[in-house]
């Protein structure tokens, strides 16, 4: 059996990831239309290289 989680941000978090995202080269408007699930799984690929790259 799968089991599935859904991911939701909060205003303050989804502020702050849409900017960490900006900031890595996404543009604006493409991050707007995402929902929370597609920005977090985004958002963790870049956390995932960061702590390799270290």
């Amino acid at each position: 059996m799968i089991v599935s989680k859904r991911y939701f941000l909060t205003d303050m978090e989804r502020e702050s990831v849409e900017q960490t995202l900006t900031n890595k080269g996404h543009l604006r408007e493409e991050v707007l239309g995402m929902d929370d699930e597609e920005i977090i799984h985004i958002y963790q690929k870049y956390q995932v290289q960061e702590l390799i790259a270290k």
